[in-house]
């Protein structure tokens, strides 16, 4: 952190770095403001300067529990790494990444991170963590450190509760003030979960968890949120009646950086066990928002913020599709209240746990509720904060940090002093989940000192584009600087800088919002374990699909498709315009497919960059693809396929006018079934792309 200096004049409040700075909020919630018990009043005044200052939102991320360093299946307590629990990897973290799943909940049990009560944080152990931290941060993921112990602490084989004679409550608090010690500038966590569905009663669990909070913050950590769960397991439908609304409403967070969290799962008796089936346990789609709406109307009726830790899906017994919609509702639910959420769970132990989303096959095949997951956080926003440090924000040598106006993103905000015109600026790099287009949005704090004219550079896909902002106005809200594609990746960057600047330039945060670029009613997904994730938009009556993907063959599929859902009797039409040469065996055209399995039944019409036309098919599943020659050719090429009955007919063009047949196949498939482009690169580390246009589908 450069050294501090006062010149951002419009107030006189004096800074200090981030990010133990003073004052320091004392409210408990997004808009209340309350004052400390008087029981605490005098160490925490201490510490913590000024209250009434306005409360801060966390920010609404998605990702994984990647479990496993909770493990305790064989009753060894600590154990060895590798052998009786086990932390992930990069080759995990990056599949995740891939997936646009960047919060990770990390369980971990405090029998092995200090080795005995009041002892020093073990290093060798600690080191285990650090790892893993070291490899988040370097992809600009954020880790929740969840300490998953259930209010109790293993001497032996024996778990004794905490708050028992034999394990005070002084012992957590001494955990957590040590943990919070060592990790207070850490970039790469998001959060300290104080414990995982602790046991005992809800009112006794309050007095811990304030304690806790207490000793984090007087360690000097203000920069990480603290996520408090309830007892019952944090049910998140059970949290009014089990007590944990009552006996948690006042909790104080003297840096006011309180999460709630709650649980939730959806099988009868909400244990997350799925010992029966969907039908026997008389769910429907709603079973999951009905299951979180108390807690999430506790959260809103008080301003608070929310995180569900934990919910998942079992992947056998069937009604696949049913808890896929399921899911969908619930994680829209979620988005519409601004609650954050992990699902439970990845982690190489997690592969025979039903409910488990880590892949199989060398991270080469997909989990089916992937495809979900992946879906929902491809249309979520996109957010790189000053905060997360290089390589994702660069460039902040001669800036200075403040948090003396309101308004910033999380907690505070850069400014070049209104000093070194046309040598500063700061570039803010997101990590984007998949091409498309994005609308981009600047933040920062106003004040009168503030430039009007604050230059941006947007360096996206198609090139770069230069605006300036007025930054003396329309504070403390996220402010639209035009609408551009971005390739999946790191590419693409946002450049603020202070070039022909008329006041102080505020470098606060940037984000990316993924705009509908589709038509209505159409939408879009991979399909199978493509390795990177793919993406479709329309402008201009062009559909531009990028996928990549194995192959469109054999006994699994794994492409882009960008679809309409249609019932009986069917067609489409559309040329292909362009397409990469990512493989003489790459693939783009269209498809009628029977539901988004990558094994389901299609007929499609393809071209390939150097292997001509196909017929592709597959008329089982189970089953293998089929591929029938439809001759030379390459793009621009117009293909059709159309359905009548069971009976599936594929056609080709020079003009759109003189259709030759392909070739004809019998397919049973269901009555509603998917249409449209498809796109497969034959590869699983690049994206191919195709451009489509005179694209008819029919019925409409």
């Amino acid at each position: 952190m450069p050294a501090m200096k006062n010149n951002d004049p419009y107030t006189k409040a004096e800074l200090c770095p981030r990010p133990t700075c003073s004052p320091i909020q004392v409210t408990a919630s997004r808009w209340k403001r309350r004052l400390l018990p008087a029981m605490f009043a005098i160490p925490v005044l201490l510490a913590f300067a000024a209250p009434h200052v306005s409360a801060e939102v966390a920010p609404v991320l998605y990702g994984v529990n990647l479990a496993g360093g909770e493990s305790n299946s064989t009753g060894v307590m600590p154990g060895t790494h590798g052998s009786h629990y086990l932390y992930p990897n990069d080759a995990q973290l990056a599949y995740y990444q891939s997936k646009g799943l960047t919060l990770i909940r990390l369980p971990i049990k405090w029998r092995r991170i200090q080795e005995n009560l009041g002892d020093p944080l073990k290093e060798e152990w600690m080191q285990q963590i650090d790892t893993v931290l070291t490899l988040a941060r370097n992809r600009n993921m954020k880790v929740i450190l969840d300490l998953h112990d259930y209010n109790e602490y293993w001497i032996g084989a024996v778990r004794h509760v905490v708050g028992s004679a034999t394990v005070p409550k002084s012992y957590l608090v001494d955990l957590w003030g040590k943990i919070a010690d060592r990790y207070k500038n850490e970039t790469a966590i998001y959060g300290y979960d104080l414990m995982n569905e602790p046991k005992g009663n809800p009112v006794d669990w309050a007095d811990t968890a304030q304690q806790l909070i207490y000793a984090i913050r007087n360690v000097g950590d203000t920069r990480h949120w603290i996520l408090v769960e309830g007892i019952h397991s944090s049910r998140a439908a059970g949290w009014t009646k089990d007590g944990n609304a009552a006996a948690l409403l006042n909790t104080i967070d003297p840096a006011d950086k309180l999460i709630f969290s709650a649980h939730s799962y959806w099988d009868a008796n909400g244990t997350g066990h799925y010992v029966n089936t969907y039908a026997t346990d008389n769910l429907t789609d709603q079973s999951g928002v009905n299951h979180v709406k108390p807690f999430v109307k506790w959260c809103n009726d008080n301003g608070f913020n929310g995180l569900i830790g934990e919910y998942g899906i079992p992947s056998n017994g069937g009604y696949i599709a049913e808890w896929h919609a399921v899911l969908r509702n619930f994680m829209d639910y979620l988005k519409a209240n601004n609650i954050s959420g992990t699902y439970w769970c990845g982690g190489t132990w997690s592969a025979n746990n039903s409910l488990t989303c880590e892949p199989t096959n060398g991270f080469s095949t997909d989990r089916p509720v992937m495809s979900v997951l992946q879906d929902f956080v491809n249309n979520t926003d996109v957010i790189v904060d000053d905060g997360d440090g290089a390589p994702f924000v660069t460039g902040l040598t001669g800036w200075t940090w403040s948090n003396t106006t309101s308004g910033s993103y999380d907690g505070g905000y850069y400014h070049d002093g209104n000093t070194g015109q046309g040598t500063k600026a700061v570039t803010f790099t997101p990590h984007v989940p998949g091409y498309g287009n994005y609308e981009v949005f600047l933040r920062w704090t106003a004040a009168p000192n503030r430039a009007s004219n604050a230059p941006v550079q947007i360096n996206h896909a198609n090139g770069s584009a230069s605006t300036r902002v007025d930054q003396q106005n329309n504070g403390g809200a996220w402010q639209s600087v035009g609408i551009h594609a971005f390739n999946q990746g790191t590419g693409g960057s946002v450049v603020l800088s202070n070039t022909g600047a008329n006041g102080h330039v505020i470098a606060d945060a940037v984000k990316l919002v993924r705009v509908a670029t589709l038509p209505a009613g159409w939408t879009s997904s991979d399909v199978g374990a493509t390795g990177l994730v793919g993406s479709s938009i329309q402008t201009g009556g062009v559909f531009t699909v990028k996928g990549a993907g194995n192959t469109i063959g054999g006994t699994a599929d794994s492409f882009q498709f960008a679809r309409k859902t249609v019932t009986g009797d069917c067609s489409i039409v559309a040329r292909v315009i362009t397409q990469t040469n990512t493989s003489q065996f790459a693939r783009a055209g269209l498809m009628i497919r029977d539901g988004l399995a990558n094994n389901a039944m299609h007929a499609s019409a393809i071209v390939t960059p150097g292997n001509g036309l196909y017929m592709m098919s597959r008329s089982a599943s189970p089953g293998s693809g089929v591929s029938n020659s439809g001759g030379a050719g390459t793009v621009p090429y117009w293909l059709k396929v159309t359905r009548v009955g069971d009976v599936f007919t594929t056609s080709k063009s020079t003009d759109g006018s003189y259709w030759v047949p392909m070739n004809t196949k019998t397919i049973a498939m269901g009555a509603t079934v998917e249409i449209g482009l498809v796109v497969c690169a034959y590869g699983t580390s690049s994206l191919g792309s195709a451009t489509f246009d005179n694209v008819v589908v029919t019925p409409p």
